[in-house]
């Protein structure tokens, strides 16, 4: 028997009032960005509260380049607990992808890019240390991959596409891909 794959899903927002509004009224289930539907590929999902350390959220909106210090903490922490991190907001997790960029974290990461960047020499940088750390972007149109594709340099191998993961099948996939 296939051993199911553990991910925890993290966004730049709290993600639990809209899983009860899913599991009371049926709504929203694409602003979940389908981890209502994976454990159907054999995937289960842990959805992280979005709030433990409200030091490291106040940290955080001062410098946004590192994503979300309070959630990357506890991923790290929990590292073992999860097969892969999948993030619904690549700018979430910048400091994680720095991180197995340099390979001092090995969990598999797939981040979901819903914009490109203006091309500068920030930029450039920033794409460089804090987002090639993905093994996987998930774009949400053609556009953005491309851009990614074309201006940051950043292998086609590493890109997907994913129209507003209402398309589970497109999702699961890219998890078959990595």
């Amino acid at each position: 028997m296939k051993k199911q794959l553990k991910i925890v899903l993290i966004f730049n927002g709290n993600l639990l009032p809209i899983l009860e509004e899913w599991k009371q009224e049926g709504n929203s289930a694409h602003h979940l960005w389908g981890a209502t539907e994976l454990h159907k590929y054999g995937i289960d999902v842990e959805i992280l509260p979005y709030e433990k350390y409200s030091f490291l959220k106040w940290i955080s909106n001062r410098l946004k380049f590192l994503g979300d210090l309070d959630l990357q903490l506890r991923v790290f922490l929990a590292r073992e607990r999860y097969d892969a991190v999948y993030c619904a907001h690549q700018m979430t997790v910048s400091l994680l992808t720095f991180l197995r960029l340099i390979n001092l974290f090995n969990k598999p990461m797939v981040g979901i890019a819903h914009r490109s960047f203006q091309k500068s020499l920030l930029s450039q940088l920033f794409i460089t240390l804090f987002v090639r750390g993905n093994d996987k972007l998930l774009c949400l149109n053609e556009k953005t991959k491309n851009h990614l594709r074309d201006e940051f340099k950043i292998p086609e191998k590493k890109l997907g596409l994913l129209h507003w993961c209402i398309d589970i099948k497109a999702l699961t996939t890219q998890w078959g891909k990595m």
